[in-house]
């Protein structure tokens, strides 16, 4: 196993997790029904040879959430639908309205998505019981909630939740010399590299380290500049302004 991404959620290092296996084997993947989109569910770490639903070592448990999605480009379905209105059309001598040319469109899901292809996926995630982590391999926040959301419905209880502002914070002020890489809808009260700025200058080779280099010299010159009342305000709700 080998993570390539880090999505990192936080849970009650309280939670009894004891009968982990049992509770992932009683939600396992079932294959996509012909007139579903996706399913979800979970499978064996270790692929179609194995059998465990989790492999733990320690305090740590590796977990995988399976999935299944077809595959049904908009681009076909629109094209599709343009053919039928122009069917109906010739037919009627007029256009049809906006209500029933929704329900062509949906008719016409219902009639490809059972020849749609499946496209099968799987993301891994290592819980750490003993400091109360999940870890998910995967760099979008979403995709992480969607796992979060299965471990909960699976175990019935699993209170999880992103890192706060305040954690992102704290741990910033416990390293010397730290930079918050992001974007400017989550600046902190830290050194930011804004890496969204990156996509209108070359990214690569010594021209891509060079403008890495001077966004974290900027970062760090302008370090103490206190954000806004206004701004906090905009970004972290009204708490967190008044907390100013």
């Amino acid at each position: 196993m080998f993570f390539r991404n880090l999505t990192m959620f936080r849970f009650p290092t309280s939670l009894d997790l004891s009968s982990l296996e049992e509770l992932l084997a009683g939600h396992p993947l079932k294959p996509v029904g012909a007139l579903e989109l996706s399913s979800r569910g979970f499978v064996p770490p270790f692929g179609r040879e194995g059998e465990a639903f989790s492999h733990r070592v320690g305090q740590s448990a590796w977990i995988t959430l399976g999935g299944e999605d077809r595959l049904l480009p908009s681009s076909v379905v629109n094209d599709m639908l343009a053919k039928r209105i122009a069917e109906v059309e010739e037919k009627q001598g007029r256009r049809p309205g906006g209500r029933m040319r929704k329900q062509m469109k949906d008719d016409l899901v219902h009639e490809l998505l059972p020849r749609a292809f499946v496209r099968p996926s799987r993301t891994d995630a290592l819980l750490d019981l003993g400091h109360g982590v999940c870890v998910v391999d995967t760099s979008s926040r979403k995709t992480g909630e969607t796992v979060v959301s299965e471990i909960r419905h699976a175990l019935g209880s699993f209170r999880a939740s992103a890192d706060t502002q305040a954690d992102v914070e704290r741990i910033a002020t416990e390293c010397g010399n730290a930079l918050y890489l992001g974007s400017p809808t989550r600046q902190l009260g830290i050194p930011q590299v804004n890496l969204t700025t990156q996509t209108g200058y070359p990214q690569y080779a010594y021209q891509g380290i060079r403008n890495m280099a001077r966004l974290m010299e900027s970062a760090l010159t302008h370090s103490e500049r206190p954000r806004s009342r206004l701004f906090r305000q905009v970004l972290y709700g009204d708490d967190a302004a008044e907390a100013d």
